[in-house]
């Protein structure tokens, strides 16, 4: 059994979802700089070569960023959080390609939390789970 309300997003909320918003952005610009460096490097004859692999490279990554800027701005355009009070029903470790994403389950509902806080909770444990409402990423977690 959960309770579930909404809140209005705070500027301190908002900040939190666009640093986690901000660190992927960061990282796939300095990979774009760094591919194009060590593609004009390596390829010191033909320009159209070049151009060409820096552009399909660029532009796959220009893909990848919008999606990212997509989903953020979801999250903050709907303006409220999700404030989730209740006993963890379960609790899995989805394997998502390289990395794990932990997510507690509600009933209906499934949150991904930070793997610190997955390994404190156990199933059973009443906990208060403040997260976004379209992408459902924990801004705050609070064992009770």
């Amino acid at each position: 059994m959960y309770k579930l309300s909404q809140l209005a997003l705070t500027d301190e909320d908002i900040a939190k979802i666009k640093k986690r918003r901000n660190l992927p952005l960061w990282i796939i610009g300095i990979a774009c700089l760094v591919f194009d460096s060590i593609f004009l490097i390596a390829f010191d004859g033909n320009l159209n070569a070049i151009f060409m692999g820096i552009c399909i490279f660029n532009l796959t990554m220009a893909i990848a960023m919008y999606f990212i800027c997509k989903n953020t701005n979801k999250d903050l355009d709907v303006g409220f959080k999700h404030c989730i009070n209740g006993n963890v029903d379960s609790k899995k470790m989805v394997s998502t390609g390289k990395s794990n994403t932990p997510y507690l389950y509600f009933e209906n509902e499934k949150i991904i939390v930070s793997y610190k806080e997955y390994k404190s909770v156990k199933t059973g444990d009443e906990v208060e789970i403040i997260y976004t409402a379209h992408t459902k990423y924990a801004l705050s977690f609070m064992k009770l």
